[in-house]
């Protein structure tokens, strides 16, 4: 009567159950793939030796699709923030000590010499191209006052508005601190031949201090989960950049004349050498290549400016110290 009614494949599958049915109706093959896996399956057919095969060719045909892709950001999810910044700090030293074919462009009256070249990688791959930058400028500050501007990153400018050192960022903002060494911070870069073309960067920020008294201050891209491109502006990656500060003998400084004038002689034992390099790509060189070019040279100023901002900085950070405890001596006589 059941299978009368209902049929001769739901008295089956309730007679000899669901998985007698399925193997019945789809094959053993199925059946095995269904309940093993699709692994266990393909090494039942085909074997372990064509299995790792396959393995070995997904893991090729996914390294040519990468590299079509060019340069991405480090991912946070793969890659821990001392790796980030100890690969980082690398690729920086070997900029810094590489002495070969380099492009200079100096520039006497700023007293800057800049230096740049672009690296192939010998597969005449254009996504696959490298930029590196180099600048350098001796300081009038001390080491430790500029140090901790850097640190901090901005100051308030006459205007009452955070300013960064960098004139070239149009706008910044702090995304997300990943302990006491590490902050991801975003940057947007406006383009000097077109005013209202940005490139922005997420970019993972910390510093170094190294055994013979220099700091390095490091920057490198990153994905961010919760921080995607957005379609306002063109997401650039920054393989590697950052600014050394690095002590430099009196007699070098009093030396030193960036005008080209006897007159013009930097303060004796006051003053720290400032170096910046970069590690960049087709599109984030894009940001520089005015000033490379000579067509600007915003970005260079930028760098000489960076003195009397730490200077600013050191006594906003005294006057506000002194407020505070003008402040406290106000309440205990109050009290």
């Amino acid at each position: 009567y059941q299978r009368r009614v209902h049929g001769k494949q739901w008295y089956q599958r309730r007679v000899h159950g669901k998985q007698w049915y399925q193997r019945r109706v789809h094959g053993k093959q199925w059946y095995q793939r269904r309940v093993h896996g699709k692994q266990w399956y393909q090494r039942r057919v085909h074997g372990t030796r064509w299995q790792n095969m396959q393995k070995s060719a997904s893991s090729v045909l996914r390294n040519v699709t990468d590299k079509k892709k060019g340069f991405r950001p480090y991912s946070l999810k793969d890659n821990t923030p001392e790796a980030i910044i100890d690969k980082t700090l690398d690729t920086l030293n070997m900029i810094y000590a590489d002495k070969e074919r380099w492009r200079s462009t100096a520039l006497s009256d700023l007293g800057v010499s800049v230096e740049y070249k672009k690296i192939h990688d010998g597969r005449g791959d254009n996504s696959r191209q490298m930029w590196y930058v180099k600048m350098e400028y001796l300081a009038r500050a001390p080491l430790e006052t500029i140090a901790a501007f850097m640190r901090k990153g901005t100051v308030i400018d006459d205007t009452g508005k955070l300013q960064t050192w960098n004139q070239r960022i149009h706008k910044f903002e702090f995304v997300e601190s990943m302990g006491e060494e590490y902050d991801i911070v975003h940057h947007v870069y406006r383009s000097f031949n077109s005013p209202y073309k940005f490139r922005d960067f997420l970019l993972l920020k910390s510093f170094r201090r190294e055994p013979d008294g220099a700091y390095w201050f490091l920057g490198s891209s990153v994905d961010h989960p919760r921080f995607k491109p957005s379609k306002q502006y063109t997401r650039a990656i920054c393989l590697a950049e950052g600014m050394k500060l690095e002590p430099v003998t009196p007699e070098e400084m009093a030396a030193w004349r960036p005008n080209g004038d006897e007159d013009d002689a930097g303060g004796a034992g006051r003053g720290c050498r400032l170096t910046f390099c970069a590690q960049l790509t087709n599109e984030s060189i894009l940001v520089v290549s005015p000033d490379l070019l000579g067509e600007t040279d915003e970005w260079f100023r930028s760098l000489t400016k960076i003195p009397e901002m730490a200077e600013r900085a050191a006594r906003q950070e005294r006057e506000s110290g002194q407020e505070a405890s003008d402040a406290r001596r106000g309440r205990g006589n109050d009290v």
